[in-house]
């Protein structure tokens, strides 16, 4: 499997010395990654850390967690809350003299940038608005749309997008 291939050239390659550590992003495009994971862990028990990061629910699956009871630390990331966004911007939501209008300012500012992160830091709003898009098509592709198989993408897609300008409104599909 390529995932062997790429364990072994690197130990091949490097002879590392000590603890191994291994950063593996979106794994869960790897086909049978999780019993790879597990073989190394059996194998090479604390010499080697893994560290493996995915962006759907794949990773939490009941098969992990069988293969891999007592060997897993699972970190959740979410968008910023609103209180995280005020801290980003350098200010204390919980400063009584923050006003109203101040407070609504901002929170038009977190619901622009998305409440991620990099676009949250992000001061150009062109960078953010390719960035926000970017991050749309990757989460409806990948992590809907080929985890699930949907067919009908489009039709998908378009559900998607009218939500997204409906946030609150009643609606019959």
């Amino acid at each position: 499997a390529l995932i062997d291939e790429i364990h072994s050239t690197f130990i091949e390659s490097n002879n590392p010395k000590g603890r191994k550590f291994f950063l593996f992003d979106e794994i869960q495009n790897v086909p049978d990654w999780e019993q790879w994971v597990k073989k190394i862990y059996d194998l090479e028990g604390r010499e080697t850390k893994l560290i493996l990061t995915g962006s759907n629910n794949s990773m939490l699956s009941d098969r992990l967690a069988k293969l891999l009871t007592g060997r897993t630390l699972s970190k959740n990331v979410f968008p910023l809350s609103f209180r995280e966004f005020l801290a980003f911007n350098g200010l204390n939501p919980d400063n009584p003299s923050m006003q109203k209008k101040e407070a609504n300012h901002f929170l038009l500012r977190n619901l622009d940038a998305g409440g991620f992160p990099e676009t949250v830091l992000e001061k150009d709003p062109d960078v953010n608005a390719r960035r926000l898009t970017e991050y749309f098509d990757s989460i409806l592709i990948r992590d809907i749309i080929a985890a699930k198989k949907v067919r009908e993408t489009a039709k998908l897609a378009e559900l998607a997008k009218y939500l997204m300008t409906n946030v609150g409104a009643r609606l019959s599909y």
